[in-house]
């Protein structure tokens, strides 16, 4: 049986639940108080009931405070287990169940769901609640028959309905998944998940004619969200009602095609509905039958041959589409970037610089065009670029970050410097871009102000793992802080598991802090996923080099000067080659 993590949980886990009051949660927060900070004589005990109640209220708005603004787990738990204490009832004792899972092991949250559900047995939340956290513990079985009971107590539960057919899903059992959400879809025919999931299923089941009412409605509810509208389409294409298809990809030939995401879901839609091959030769029939608006299905035409990596397909089939729409900006766009894709980068500049300044491509193709006379050293037609994009009436943050980047590619950090200030006054809260300041300030050698930058960072956005990997970095190679430096590292691979160079900035605080035992198992892990940066195998050589194993340095330093490498490394590596300390 397979187990997948499901996504409906995400949206529901938040921190705590104690089903017996503590007096003293309720004596440290207490917040009836006299002029002079002394607690009232009254004890909680004998509070009345609305005293109770406007307290417990005050509690659990100051525990959510916690939770979204302050990001403080610990202390929403707290408050919001002392609300519940003071009134209980089952909306405060899903609350507590919500932010339980942060505080708790999971046996222990799941007895005292079970608790909860007990003692408010008619409550469909808590039912949810519960089905939720066994699905998640892999406990389907029973999971199913809790969001079974949730949803016979409210028929129109959404969110039990659609991990109640997930489940099934996930275990094969397709036929009662579409069950499941067609009476989701008749109990409540306002949800659009409800009709999309459906829509979906039965595309995928060879349910066409059935599927099309429940892709017409979600389409209908949404009209402007690109996926709902392919799924109409698909479903419209294969009940052989071609010119309203057509009419659907028209509208999907105007979403932006720079939105990586969107163009991923999309082909992700394709392969979930059938395979990419049949969806090709779908696409191919209906280029056929209309000229008239061949862009819209050559976009998503392109998109597949990109994904199955035929990508001299691809750029044949723009090009002959450029011969007769040679104006369209979609198509103008997506030639260039093909380009890039077959490590073409110069051909691809001039389609870039054929989108007209009328269109919403313009600025996103200057952007690829930045970046790619940047790889190609052309450094005055980078900088003329660069200037005239700093001159546009609406300059975006991407804009300032990319031009930054791009003079600090050619060395000149004072003005990569002076370009993200500008940006960081237009875009105070932009995280990205102070980030790129601080990057400014070290390589300017201000490492104070780059710390005070980076910490900056984590203040305003505290899950941003690139500022605890940069930060972390930069502690390891000054050799201070770096208990500080762990945990930052600790943090941002939980939040990148798979990063190459987290893996290594970690594995290098242990070599720094002389455990050159965990240092090589991280470095060594970091290459097996970024096996072309050469500081990686400098930083292994290092470690074999501590360790008296100088022949094995040796090797490790060869391999780095054959990797991609900045000047002063490759200088520092050579000299370390040589048998003298950089």
């Amino acid at each position: 049986m397979r187990h997948t993590q499901l996504k409906v949980l995400i949206f529901i886990l938040i921190v705590g639940c104690q089903s017996k009051p503590q007096e003293s949660n309720l004596k440290e927060l207490d917040p009836v108080s006299k002029p002079n900070g002394q607690s009232t004589s009254v004890p909680v005990s004998l509070w009345s009931p609305a005293q109770r109640k406007a307290t417990a209220g005050y509690y659990f708005m100051a525990g959510e405070q916690s939770r979204l603004r302050d990001k403080d787990p610990t202390r929403a738990h707290t408050l919001i287990s002392a609300a519940y204490n003071l009134d209980p009832n089952p909306f405060l004792a899903a609350k507590l169940i919500q932010t339980r899972v942060y505080v708790a092991d999971q046996s222990d949250v799941l007895l005292d769901a079970r608790r909860m559900t007990l003692l408010y047995p008619k409550d469909a939340e808590l039912r949810f609640l519960y089905g939720s956290l066994l699905a998640n513990a892999g406990d389907v079985k029973e999971a199913s028959a809790q969001l079974e009971r949730c949803i016979d107590n409210n028929p129109r539960h959404e969110a039990a309905h659609l991990l109640l057919a997930e489940i099934y899903q996930n275990t094969d059992d397709f036929a009662k998944a579409i069950v499941v959400v067609r009476e989701l879809t008749e109990k409540n025919p306002g949800s659009l998940q409800g009709w999309s999931i459906l829509s979906r299923l039965l595309l995928t089941h060879g349910r066409a004619k059935e599927a099309l009412v429940p892709a017409r409605r979600a389409y209908e509810m949404n009209s402007h969200d690109p996926i709902y509208a392919q799924v109409y389409a698909i479903a419209l294409q294969m009940n052989q009602k071609t010119k309203q298809a057509l009419a659907i990809y028209e509208q999907l030939y105007r979403l932006d095609p720079t939105d990586d995401n969107t163009s991923a879901r999309m082909v992700a839609l394709y392969r979930e509905i059938g395979n990419l091959e049949t969806a090709l030769t779908l696409l191919e029939g209906m280029e056929k039958k209309s000229e008239a608006i061949r862009p819209a299905i050559l976009m998503q035409k392109v998109l597949i041959l990109w994904e199955l990596n035929r990508n001299d397909q691809a750029l044949k089939s723009l090009k002959s589409g450029l011969v007769t729409f040679p104006e369209s900006d979609r198509l103008l766009y997506l030639a260039g970037f093909a380009m890039e894709r077959l490590k073409k980068p110069a051909e691809g500049l001039p389609y870039y610089e054929k989108i007209t300044a009328k269109s919403h491509l313009r600025q996103e193709a200057d952007l690829r065009r930045l970046d790619i006379l940047q790889d190609l050293n052309r450094q005055a037609d980078a900088f003329a670029l660069a200037e005239m994009l700093l001159k546009g009436e609406r300059i975006s943050w991407e804009t300032y970050g990319m031009v930054s980047q791009t003079y600090s590619h050619f060395s000149d950090h004072k003005k990569a410097l002076s370009v993200l200030e500008e940006g960081v006054k237009a875009y105070p809260d932009e995280a990205k871009l102070l980030f790129y300041k601080g990057m400014a300030q070290e390589k300017m050698e201000d490492v104070p102000g780059a710390i005070a930058t980076m910490r900056l960072v984590l203040a305003k956005d505290p899950l941003f793992a690139p500022a605890m990997n940069y930060l972390g970095y930069l502690f390891a190679e000054r050799k201070e802080n770096l208990d500080e430096a762990e945990e930052l590292l600790k943090k941002a691979i939980e939040l990148k598991p798979n990063d190459g160079y987290y893996l290594d900035s970690l594995g290098w605080v242990y070599y720094q802090k002389g455990n050159l035992k965990k240092a090589k198992e991280l470095i060594e892990k970091s290459l097996e996923i970024q096996s072309d940066e050469g500081v990686i195998y400098e930083h292994l050589g290092d470690i074999y080099q501590a360790s008296g194993d100088a022949g094995s340095a040796k090797t490790q330093y060869q391999k780095a000067l054959k990797m991609r490498l900045d000047e002063k490394d490759k200088q520092r590596i050579q000299e370390k080659l040589n048998g003298r300390k950089p």
